[in-house]
């Protein structure tokens, strides 16, 4: 589904500058209004397995029905994954360092490298690591040589297990990278923070959680070693509800992998245009057939919903709370884009932010809206303890006196 977010927009954000000479702001631009706007395209990627769990190939677009709450839907756009240039993979290995998860790390190591020798020179891999916090210890490479060398730091580690605070924190990053994006999550599914949560409906968060991932076009894969005696855990239907598969690990974990990320390439790209009324903000179920004679027995396998588009302005309210500095200070530069005016108020919040680099962003997004009433505001900081906010106080103040 796309995601009506103006991120790809920051490149408007990058001045000219260097030296010592200081940074001016531009004239505000054209704000970008990214609400209300019909039709809602949505993007599919199916996978299509045939009873061995081999993908199946060469189907056309007239082998699919699409349908988008029992309403049929025309197709747009179709492809195979793997020659879609236009849609590069970013991988996420997010590996729990805790349990039983922890005594495979050999084996992760070896799966991540084996995923990443199969993948095009377009895609890329992470390799994250978590019991209460997330560690990161390879961002998105296509090295694979880089990528094993990182790996010596995949250990086992005590701590508590919070799998979906951290696959929160993945859906965090991965939303603003372009194309298809998959978490293989390889943990025993045991959630401190949620111990009874046994599917996601049952869980407001983690129904959220769902609808995040499906906006932002992520696959999740979970990866469990084996049985917990419990009948379901939310971490399987996550995956489900993603359009990806849970399974256990076998001896030949590397082979797994390596097999996975190939049904992952071979699946098919589906686009269309959402007849749903703008509107209308239900959760509307997804199902995809396959209508070609004699392949009844085929598993077709897709996220089980989309959802209406959740307003801009909410998701930059959401990451201007979020822990990291560096996305609030994101969220405080896409607000200078986004043409909705309650973003002043947000902006006008962001300005009392710990962090230096937030109320910096947050005093340029308010020169850019152009709004001459934040001037009183902005002018406080021209006494800020930080000399960067300082600066940019002043380099608005100009701009707003233009």
């Amino acid at each position: 589904m796309d995601v009506m977010f103006p991120a790809i927009l920051m490149v408007l954000l990058a001045g000219a500058g260097g030296g010592e000479t200081p940074r001016r702001l531009p004239l505000p631009p054209e704000l970008v209004s990214v609400e209300g706007v019909p039709p809602e395209r949505v993007r599919l990627s199916v996978s299509v397995l045939d009873e061995a769990g081999r993908p199946v190939r060469g189907l056309g677009p007239s082998d699919f029905a699409v349908l988008e709450g029992g309403i049929r839907q025309n197709l747009i756009d179709f492809g195979v994954e793997s020659d879609r240039l236009d849609r590069p993979l970013s991988a996420v290995f997010l590996v729990d360092r805790s349990g039983s998860v922890a005594r495979q790390m050999g084996k992760w190591r070896q799966a991540c490298v084996a995923l990443a020798l199969s993948m095009r020179p377009i895609d890329e891999v992470r390799v994250a690591t978590f019991t209460s916090d997330v560690t990161v210890l390879r961002d998105f490479t296509g090295d694979a040589r880089a990528l094993q060398d990182s790996l010596e730091g995949l250990e086992e580690s005590g701590g508590g297990t919070r799998i979906f605070r951290a696959v929160d924190e993945t859906l965090r990053d991965l939303r603003r990278r372009p194309g298809r994006k998959v978490i293989f999550l390889m943990t025993d599914g045991l959630d401190n923070d949620r111990p009874g949560a046994w599917n996601t409906a049952s869980d407001d968060w983690l129904t959220d959680l769902v609808r995040r991932a499906v906006e932002s076009q992520v696959t999740v894969v979970t990866i469990m070693p084996g049985p917990t005696g419990r009948p379901a855990l939310a971490a399987q239907d996550l995956a489900v509800q993603t359009g990806g598969w849970w399974l256990y690990t076998s001896d030949d974990l590397p082979g797994l992998v390596k097999r996975l990320g190939e049904r992952l390439m071979a699946s098919y790209f589906l686009a269309y245009d959402s007849t749903r009324s703008v509107d209308d903000p239900r959760r509307r179920r997804i199902e995809v057939s396959i209508h070609r004679a004699g392949m009844e027995a085929l598993v077709v396998r897709t996220v089980e919903g989309v959802f209406a588009p959740r307003p801009v302005l909410r998701i930059l309210e959401e990451d201007l709370e979020d822990e990291d500095e560096g996305r609030r200070a994101l969220a405080a530069s896409d607000l200078g884009l986004v043409a909705d005016p309650g973003g002043t108020s947000l902006l006008l919040k962001a300005l009392k932010d710990g962090s230096p680099g937030v109320r910096a962003a947050a005093v340029e997004s308010l020169a850019r809206r152009g709004d001459g009433k934040t001037a009183a505001r902005i002018a406080r900081l021209l006494e800020d303890e930080d000399s960067a906010v300082r600066d940019a106080a002043a380099r608005a103040l100009e701009v707003l006196a233009r």
